[in-house]
């Protein structure tokens, strides 16, 4: 029993010691690599709008990361977050690691068990969000953790920059920009991992944070842009099935083979 015992121990100190988990800002990137150094294992989560025969969701990418990381001893484990930088010419590179990072935390606080997390990034804005991290044993970050607790609201702080991000969106230009408005307009009523549905959500910042709308879409016109394109969208999309219920699966799939290209700039011609 005893030998048992050791070789148990002995495997888990090789199995459980540091996990790295990269964020790439590019979207055809996967949508998570993780890593173990010791034992020299990699697997990944692919992105939302990888080309395949059948095109994951990005609900489904949360959850199978979620389920990939439930099973996983936290207390014994060090995670390494490891945020990759964006090309500053690409906006939406830097808005898609935001959301990356917004999702990570919502996944880590939903698994239990006490963490040990660390990352090195040095933009302020993609640190912010690990201030809701939750039963932490130990976090170290750069630059210090200073940098969020000037912050009273934090919640305030991120549902700020959840609104502006999504207000630049309408007109950012590329890939990931055109892919993140289709990924956008798919969640519009149905809700995501751990998120409420866009319009939901976006009713529930109009209500209670009068001073975001204010600063960032004043008269609601960049909304009402967005609510324009998306009507015309869901129609190309789904056609005489559109007031159908859907899975959300299949919801994906209907969007993403209307428009494989995601979904250009938003204008009001």
């Amino acid at each position: 029993m005893r030998t048992s015992r050791g070789i148990n121990e002995e495997i888990s100190e090789r199995l459980y010691d540091a996990l790295d988990i990269h964020l790439s800002p590019i979207y055809d990137d996967p949508w998570m690599r993780v890593s173990c150094r010791r034992m020299h294992l990699d697997w990944t989560i692919k992105c939302p709008g990888e080309k395949n025969n059948h095109t994951p969701n990005p609900d489904k990418s949360c959850r199978d990361i979620y389920e990939g990381l439930l099973p996983l001893p936290f207390e014994k484990l060090k995670l390494v977050v490891n945020i990759y930088a964006p090309d500053h010419r690409d906006g939406a590179q830097l808005l898609l690691l935001w959301q990356k990072v917004r999702a990570l935390l919502a996944i880590l606080n939903q698994a239990p068990g006490s963490k040990s997390v660390e990352t090195t990034w040095r933009a302020h804005l993609l640190l912010v969000p690990f201030g809701k991290l939750v039963r932490v044993r130990h976090f170290s970050m750069t630059p210090s953790t200073l940098v969020m607790r000037q912050y009273k609201e934090l919640d305030a702080l991120i549902t700020d920059i959840d609104f502006f991000f999504d207000t630049e969106l309408n007109t950012l230009r590329g890939r990931a920009a055109a892919m993140l408005r289709l990924e956008r307009f798919a969640t519009w009523f149905s809700s995501s991992w751990g998120k409420l549905p866009y319009e939901d959500q976006t009713l529930v910042t109009i209500r209670q944070h009068l001073g975001t709308v204010a600063t960032y879409d004043p008269e609601l016109t960049k909304l009402q842009l967005r609510y324009n394109c998306f009507d015309t969208a869901q129609l190309s999309a789904f056609g005489k099935d559109l007031y159908h219920p859907i899975d959300h699966d299949f919801h994906w799939q209907k969007w993403i083979k209307a428009y494989p290209k995601g979904i250009p700039r938003l204008s009001k011609e």
